[in-house]
């Protein structure tokens, strides 16, 4: 049903528990990933709610004790926030008021059929996929803001300890994180903690951390010391090799750690260990994250170490303390330090950074900031380096060489106190700079399409051509399509185009409703094997290359994924560009394009559900209809000739209820063909018209009429519903054709009561594209042709005026048409035509 596969619990709630196991059946059946958790009371249903992983609430309104809005509003009350769906008999305006104001997500009443479950699972499946969305941009929001407050605390923390304290306090801080501390290996084997924060400052006097061989330093915390790599837990009772510390762990309800190893420069190590209340806790964002920030952290508490051993040496002369600062710079991997008199010219220069850019230590020794640097740089930024000399300290970004750089600058005093020159420390952080900015355009991006999705207002169509946009924005690319595919043909559905005339590719490529062969597209690769196809560049891929589309229109890289609705391909959501893609597609560009085309799939597979309910509850409201007032009147018939039959035995009464009865019974059979066999004819066989003809002569009443064939010719139908359609003109013909009507008057050739057929011709015939039946009756009055079809439109009493409305009916299902005219005897003639031909036409 929905483009996610993660499972769907939803916890049920129903004074009626055979409801409730018709409901969490069905509803389990029509999806697998659902999960149905009942409860009989709004109490139980709380209960539940505290015990199970529930993604969605679906309850009753009207219950013992608390109704389904109590209930909705204790489990508001409670900060929870998950999709509450109100599923109840009882409906209202007053009600449904009263539902969105304690914050009910959606309002569905109850139906008989199981349709109502089709619908109360498309609404469970929507609100859960939509608070999912919701709770993955909370989350990287929630990674963006532990980021920026953790570079603002190590900027602001001066010593070793102000660092640590900061870093376990600003990760304390974050949901869903409760414990965090540092610690750092001794040489007796085992690691020792130096700060923490959280909820729990006893967890570590209960707890003996090793990093040797021993069961106690097989945990993450000694395997991250052994081999200098992020290491977790995503379920600690679970975790054999958590297993010293499980009961630890469990009373102060740890689920899940991380583990993240640190290095303090010159050798030294340690690890930052992260706990969290719930289990899989750490995604593979917040994994990276961390191990970023480890990285960070690890270069803060260098620099803070450089500090230290800066602020130690202050009694040491010059040259030496410049020694040791170039031994410093020159080992610093990823960056660059720098020492700066009050002159605010370079004293000392090194680094790693220097390895990959233009600039050499050795020309900004010696050198005023202004010439080394740009006017563009000085007049930016040369203002916190004066600032340093006043006791400050600044940090800042810059760029240089196409790169990101992330300075800090703080002052050397000397052994009085006095400042006499300024450090500068810069980090390369063009990655972590893209990766926030990728981050921000991914979370934008997933924002936009979810308000698409999420928009109730916008078709279908329009709600595909926003998906194609925004696809083709974040591809880089210019064209976006939306296909549907019928056998080998390949239909443009939607297309997204930067020019105005709505080509997809080239000049004159094809546009909205142009068909081409499966075979000649991309696409076919697509719809073949059922999965995502992407190539970069059209010419280094030789089965794209050889295709017609690449070949005209200068197609240059390609990406679809298939469209699948009930489980079969219908089509491709692609994307084209006339010019090759900046390396290969990515795994989140491919990642959103199999979305965005479950998504359309999904979209479309429910307004196709819509269209055949909507057809399906026409024809219940058209049977409703005519049973409500057609069969009145003979019932009426029925009920007085009963009266007066049983008031004075006459038997022309008991005839009279006969008669009634048979009309009736001939209302419901022409009703029932009416209601069931409209649907479209999908099967469609050869079958001799002539013989089809005389089948049915033998099988409608038509007294001493006579039948004559004038052409015979195998065409292509469904017999059953042939044999329909010509029963209904033989028998219109036979009763509304007979000599007396001739005589009579022609405005009651539709459907008149006559049977006095005598003399009476019916001719079929055949036409260049279908057939025709006519008579040598009265005819049909050229004014009345129009209404003929009209579903009950007779001219007399007797008719039930469904005759020639399933004529109309079984042509239609056929994709034939049908039309009257007058005969060349005068009397009525009915052409049906758009009849495909069978070879062996005679």
């Amino acid at each position: 049903m929905g483009p996610g596969t993660d499972p769907i619990r939803v916890l049920h709630v129903d004074d009626d528990p055979a409801f409730l196991d018709v409901a969490a059946t069905l509803l389990e059946r029509k999806d697998d990933r659902i999960e149905v958790v009942t409860a009989t009371s709004a109490d139980e249903g709380l209960e539940r709610l505290d015990d199970a992983d529930i993604d969605c609430i679906v309850s009753d309104y009207d219950m013992p004790g608390l109704n389904g809005i109590d209930f909705l509003e204790r489990v508001r009350a409670s900060g929870d926030g998950r999709p509450f769906v109100l599923f109840t008999g009882k409906g209202s305006e007053e009600v449904a008021s009263e539902a969105i104001s304690a914050g009910v997500t959606d309002y569905l009443q109850k139906a008989p059929g199981s349709e109502q479950y089709e619908i109360l699972l498309n609404r469970i499946v929507n609100a859960v996929e939509a608070a999912r969305i919701r709770a993955r941009a909370t989350r990287q929001e929630r990674i963006n803001t532990l980021i920026r407050e953790s570079n603002r605390r190590l900027v602001a923390a001066d010593t070793v300890e102000d660092i640590e304290g900061a870093v376990c306090r600003t990760l304390t801080n974050a949901t869903p994180f409760r414990f965090a501390w540092i610690g750092e290996p001794e040489a007796n084997g085992e690691i020792v903690p130096r700060t923490s924060a959280g909820d729990a400052d006893d967890y570590l006097d209960e707890v003996t951390i090793y990093h040797d061989d021993r069961p106690r330093g097989q945990g993450p915390g000694g395997r991250a010391i052994r081999t200098d790599e992020l290491q977790v837990a995503q379920n600690i009772p679970d975790d054999p090799s958590f297993a010293p510390w499980h009961d630890v762990a469990e009373r102060y309800g740890y689920e899940s750690v991380t583990v993240v190893p640190l290095s303090y420069g010159g050798g030294r190590t340690g690890i930052l260990a992260i706990y969290a209340d719930s289990p899989h806790a750490f995604d593979e964002v917040e994994l990276s994250v961390l191990e970023e920030l480890g990285e960070t952290i690890g270069r803060a508490l260098e620099a803070a170490e450089t500090r230290r051993r800066l602020e130690s040496r202050r009694a040491a002369e010059r040259t030496r303390k410049e020694g040791h600062y170039r031994t410093l710079v020159d080992a610093l991997p990823n960056g660059a330090i720098a020492l700066f008199d009050t002159d605010l010219r370079y004293t000392v220069v090194g680094g790693a950074v220097f390895d990959d850019l233009d600039l050499s230590p050795e020309d900004m020794e010696g050198e005023a900031l202004t010439a080394v640097h740009s006017t563009a740089f000085c007049e930016a930024y040369l203002q916190h380096y004066r600032a340093v000399l006043d006791g400050a300290e600044r940090t800042f970004e810059f760029e240089y060489a196409d790169r990101t750089f992330e300075a800090h600058v703080a002052p050397v005093r000397d052994e009085t106190g006095a400042v006499d020159g300024g450090i500068a420390m810069t980090q390369d952080v063009t990655d972590r700079v893209r990766r926030q900015r990728e981050l921000r355009r991914r979370e934008r991006v997933l924002r936009e399409t979810y308000e698409v999705i999420a928009d109730p207002s916008l078709s279908v169509e329009e709600g595909v051509r926003r998906l194609l946009a925004i696809g083709a924005d974040v591809l880089d690319v210019r064209y976006g399509i939306l296909s549907r595919v019928d056998g080998d043909e390949y239909a443009f559905e939607v297309v997204h185009a930067p020019d105005e005339d709505g080509k997809a590719v080239g000049d004159g490529g094809p546009a909205e409703g142009d068909t081409v062969a499966l075979t000649a597209t991309n696409c076919e690769r697509v719809v073949r094997s059922g999965e995502t196809v992407a190539v970069a560049d059209v010419s280094d891929d030789p089965d794209c290359d050889a295709r017609t589309p690449a070949a005209e229109s200068d197609l240059a890289c390609y990406v679809g994924a298939p469209v699948v609705i009930d489980g079969e391909t219908d089509g491709t959501f692609c994307f084209y560009d006339t010019d090759p893609h900046d390396g290969a597609f990515s795994e989140w560009e491919l990642t959103l394009v199999d979305l965005l085309s479950r998504w359309v799939g999904v979209a479309l597979d429910r307004h196709e559900t819509n269209a055949r309910l909507r057809t399906q509850n026409e024809r219940v409201r058209e049977f409703t209809s005519i049973v409500s007032h057609d069969l009145r009147n003979p019932l009426t018939v029925l009920g007085g000739a009963l009266e007066l039959a049983e008031a004075t035995g006459e038997t022309e009464q008991f005839d009279r209820c006969r008669r009634a009865l048979d009309r009736m019974g001939s209302l419901v059979d022409d009703l029932t063909t009416l209601t069931r066999e409209g649907a479209v004819v999908t099967d469609a066989e050869p079958v001799a018209l002539g013989w089809a003809a005389r089948a049915c002569w033998e099988t409608v009443e038509t007294g001493t009429a006579e039948l004559r064939l004038d052409g015979d010719a195998p065409i292509l139908a469904d017999e059953a519903r042939l044999r329909q359609l010509l029963e209904n003109l033989f028998r219109n013909s036979a009763e509304h054709g007979s000599t007396d009507n001739r005589r009579g008057d022609a405005g009651d050739s539709v459907e008149h009561g006559s049977t006095d057929d005598d003399g009476l011709t019916v001719r079929v015939g055949v036409l260049d594209d279908g057939f025709y039946v006519e008579d040598d009756g009265v005819g049909i009055p050229e004014d009345e042709r129009a209404r003929v079809f009209e579903r009950g439109y007779s001219t007399t009493a007797t008719g039930t005026g469904l005759g020639l409305s399933i004529v109309e009916k079984m042509a239609a299902a056929h994709g034939w048409t049908v039309a009257v005219s007058e005969s060349d005897a005068g009397g009525a003639r009915i052409d049906v035509r758009g009849v495909e031909m069978d070879d062996g036409r005679e």
